[in-house]
């Protein structure tokens, strides 16, 4: 009688096939529980000998790996602030490419890296910041659409937008840009150094349909009975661009406009209010 082999077999054998490489050995990892895991998870991972030459390619993958968790260690420590999953998510994206660029002598440790235990330590890491990512942005959304900065204020539509005409505009520069939440599109833009004011908006704007943006500004499509030109609409989006930047300035002494508040108060009051 045939005996059929399940993919949990087929994993283990994996494991076992790579365990028995002459370059390698085990070593167990844990992640402990947390806010985004009632239960910790135990994964056993194929280690190179860092000491064989010809294994360096597998030696950096698994250093680059070792870094990502111990980071991921630390925004557990550090209960998931965002400064430390922007570090953990740049040795995961590393750590991604190493792969890709060498696939073939990266294959004998792939199902122990990537689906070991039936997730994979990887993949339940990148579970957990996500998972905390999409809370996180959800509480502070609002609150820096009043207190934040300009760009704070424009909507996911918009910035996706943005990233849409940068990509079409210039895709080496772009192109590897993940879409995903607001936050996120932001911040891998300023790393390129890419600063979204009103003048970045107003070039925006003169090379998109300008329809689209207009219930965001407050601005009416028909006037009169009439539909407004594109022209017209882009020069009253550029004027709407410009005043909100500078409601958005920061004055140097407190006044009674809620925006004049200095920098550190509204540093406060957005963690008072999203804690």
């Amino acid at each position: 009688m045939e005996i059929a082999i399940t993919d949990d077999d087929i994993e283990v054998m994996a494991m076992n096939a790579a365990a028995e490489h002459p370059y390698a050995n085990r070593s167990t990892l844990t992640i402990q529980a947390d806010a985004y895991s009632y239960y910790p998870y135990t994964f056993q991972i194929v280690v190179p000998n860092v000491n064989i030459p010809t294994n360096q390619i597998i030696a950096q993958y698994h250093y680059k790996f070792m870094e990502s968790y111990q980071r991921f260690i630390q925004v557990q420590n550090t209960n998931y602030k965002i400064e430390y999953i922007r570090e953990l998510e740049l040795s995961l994206n590393q750590l991604d490419e190493i792969y890709y660029r060498h696939r073939y002598p990266l294959g004998w440790i792939y199902w122990s890296y990537r689906y070991n235990s039936g997730r994979g330590l990887i993949k339940e890491i990148r579970n957990r910041i996500e998972k905390h990512k999409r809370l996180y942005f959800l509480q502070t959304r609002k609150t820096k659409a009043v207190l934040g900065k300009f760009y704070d204020s424009l909507s996911p539509q918009m910035i996706h937008k943005i990233l849409t005409w940068l990509k079409k505009d210039n895709p080496t520069k772009f192109g590897k840009i993940k879409r995903g939440p607001k936050e996120d599109i932001l911040y891998s833009l300023h790393e390129l150094d890419i600063k979204i004011n009103a003048n970045f908006c107003c070039k925006f704007i003169d090379q998109v349909n300008p329809v689209p943006f207009l219930k965001e500004f407050g601005v009416e499509l028909y006037k009169n009975g009439k539909r407004q030109k594109n022209t017209v609409l882009r020069e009253i989006l550029k004027k709407k661009f410009y005043n909100r930047e500078r409601n958005y300035l920061r004055c140097a002494h407190i006044t009674p406009e809620l925006r004049g508040l200095p920098e550190n108060v509204e540093n406060n009051i957005i963690s008072f209010l999203t804690t």
